[in-house]
């Protein structure tokens, strides 16, 4: 799993969330899910599921482009171990401006 969280402050002084995680769902598809709203409050959320990571990655990252656009800030993404020594060392992509490698990619 891979995440990108990000917050902003509205007017009212209300604190807003939005988060992006890119992960493999149980039928071997990576999926992207969406939440946002009120910090402290239900979220509102979104799946979509792909078939591969690169794609996954692409849409994710315009999806935290565009709440960047819109005034949040970057949260601290959680870190991701191991990656490196993944038996697909060659294989990279990016997501949240983080270059993530030996990343197992599906069958495109």
């Amino acid at each position: 799993m891979i995440e990108c969280l990000l917050y902003r402050t509205n007017t009212a002084q209300r604190r807003l969330f939005y988060r992006v995680e890119i992960a493999m769902n149980l039928f071997n598809e990576v999926s992207v899910m969406r939440e946002w709203g009120f910090a402290g409050s239900q979220p509102k959320a979104i799946i979509q599921c792909f078939g591969n990571l690169r794609e996954a990655s692409r849409v994710a990252d315009r999806y935290r482009i565009r709440a960047e656009r819109r005034g949040y800030l970057r949260h601290r993404p959680q870190a991701i171990h191991g990656l490196g020594q993944h038996p697909h060392a060659g294989n990279q992509i990016t997501f949240g401006g983080i270059l993530f490698e030996g990343v197992a990619d599906t069958a495109d």
